[in-house]
């Protein structure tokens, strides 16, 4: 299998969410999310990358096995600390970015493009 597909199969559910790339906010939090840094432990696995510049990569696999989830302060579409609770997975490549949002976001985001699908 192909190491630049592996994060897209193995999440294929959330092939829809990447229709959220048209809206600047997220567009712009995912860019600079696929921007950070690779552990040297994960090179070639497909990763879950965080929004959050703070939060380190993990192996996509690890996360879906565990299903532990890390606490957030703030959106990461708006920047506002109104609680984040909606996680929006958007398969990037070989990668999945996780992005974070609030109430207002996931409803923004929601009315705009039908069909997302929320974890």
């Amino acid at each position: 299998m192909n190491a630049m597909r592996d994060g897209g199969d193995l999440v294929r559910w959330a092939e829809p969410n990447t229709i959220a790339l048209e809206d600047d906010w997220a567009e712009h939090a995912v860019l600079a999310a696929l921007g950070g840094s690779t552990p040297p432990d994960c090179a070639g696995v497909p990763l879950l990358r965080s929004c959050d510049p703070d939060r380190t990569a993990r192996p996509l696999l690890d996360v879906l096995i565990d299903g532990k989830r890390e606490y957030r302060k703030h959106c990461d579409r708006c920047s506002t600390n109104a609680q984040p609770n909606h996680r929006l997975w958007v398969p990037s490549g070989a990668s999945v970015v996780e992005l974070v949002c609030c109430n207002h976001c996931r409803r923004v985001l929601s009315y705009e493009f039908s069909g997302l699908v929320w974890r």
